[in-house]
């Protein structure tokens, strides 16, 4: 079992798993019965409990997402069992694919870019609400890079991502 520092405690999950949250919150997350939920489209892991209605992550209960709320919870880590208040934000779907992070089927090693074999040159582009934004043809991957960075800022902001 891991070690709990001052700066958080740990709960127990099923399958081994442990979520990390504020020691603030410890005492009130502690009273439920938490599993550990494999998510397949992430690859990890989520800490939940059953609820009559279904499934509740920790992560929306710490952020007072209701069920219906459409907003989502990120994990600016990436770590999903990472619930500690500084690794929490509320997200719009778009902010939150902003913090994706580099596709592990990537070519060109870089975020947004990829080989354009009509013209020859790397291409950069971004997807914002559903849609992929077109950002230039390169002779480089890092000069596609280069301007995915600059659009990922001015799109996302406090989400972007580079890598």
């Amino acid at each position: 079992m891991p070690t709990p520092s001052e700066s958080y405690r740990l709960i127990p999950l099923t399958q081994g798993q442990f979520a990390k949250v504020s020691p603030h919150r410890f005492a009130e997350l502690n009273q439920h019965k938490w599993s550990a939920r494999w998510d397949p489209r992430g690859k990890c892991f989520y800490a939940s409990y059953r609820t009559p209605e279904g499934y509740t992550h920790m992560h929306r209960m710490i952020l007072g997402l209701s069920p219906d709320d459409l907003r989502q919870g990120d994990h600016e880590n990436h770590d999903t069992l990472d619930n500690t208040d500084r690794n929490l934000r509320i997200a719009t779907g778009t902010q939150n694919q902003g913090n994706r992070r580099l596709s592990k089927n990537s070519t060109s090693g870089f975020k947004g870019v990829s080989w354009c074999w009509r013209s020859n040159k790397w291409r950069a582009y971004l997807k914002r609400q559903g849609k992929q934004i077109h950002l230039g043809h390169f002779d480089t991957p890092k000069d596609a890079h280069a301007a995915y960075c600059a659009a990922a800022k001015e799109y996302f902001g406090e989400f972007s991502r580079a890598g």
